[in-house]
């Protein structure tokens, strides 16, 4: 069953069906900002403290990526 659910690409109109095309459109530049900012925010951790990094991707019992 999660398998066919990790297959399907979830939409900002999945997640949020009552909003207009614009609201949607809005949620999807915000969401992707957000994205953004965390994926700089590893970036800078990894580049800055690896060692810190994966110690707290174990802790939290998450996949470490290469």
């Amino acid at each position: 069953m999660f398998e066919k659910c990790a297959k399907k690409r979830i939409t900002i109109a999945d997640l949020y069906p009552d909003l207009t095309l614009e609201e949607q459109a809005e949620a999807e530049h915000n969401l992707r900002q957000y994205l953004s900012l965390v994926w700089r925010i590893y970036q800078r951790v990894k580049r800055e403290n690896p060692e810190k990094l994966t110690e707290t991707l174990k802790k939290a019992n998450l996949n470490v990526p290469d």
